[in-house]
């Protein structure tokens, strides 16, 4: 999408894709331009439509916490998308996701991704207990 076509969707809902940090549906909050430079977005998340990768190799426990709705964040302009989804609580897309990672377990329990699989899991089950523990009305809750 052009930056003309990114001014028509100010105040629309969009996704927002941020690679290892998630992806997010939410408002177009601002197009921002720099002559020379591609446009960007900030985006007023409303909802999460897949969590942070919250592991990598050769890092111990999680090591992205992902956004929550009502946070705001500046995106790429290529990574930002007209969209009619909902998105969901950080909450429920990590026991989605949690969900997913189970059952690709359970079907290839000696496969070649399974290691893989099982420490993406404990991450996101760490992440998922961190979250539960914030009181109501926290910041990151």
């Amino acid at each position: 999408m052009n930056k003309a076509e990114a001014q028509a969707l100010i105040d629309h809902r969009v996704s927002a894709w941020t690679a290892s940090s998630g992806v997010y549906v939410g408002t177009l909050a601002e197009v921002i331009s720099e002559k020379g430079r591609p446009w960007r977005g900030r985006v007023r998340i409303t909802g999460v439509l897949e969590v942070a990768c919250h592991w990598q190799i050769g890092c111990s426990g999680p090591i992205r916490k992902g956004f929550r709705p009502g946070d705001e964040i500046e995106v790429g302009g290529v990574n930002i998308k007209p969209t009619t989804a909902e998105g969901t609580t950080y909450a429920a897309a990590l026991e989605a996701s949690i969900a997913k990672l189970r059952g690709w377990i359970e079907r290839d329990p000696e496969g070649s991704n399974t290691a893989l699989h099982r420490r993406t899991m404990e991450a996101e089950l760490e992440m998922l207990r961190r979250e539960q523990e914030l009181p109501e009305g926290h910041p990151t809750a």
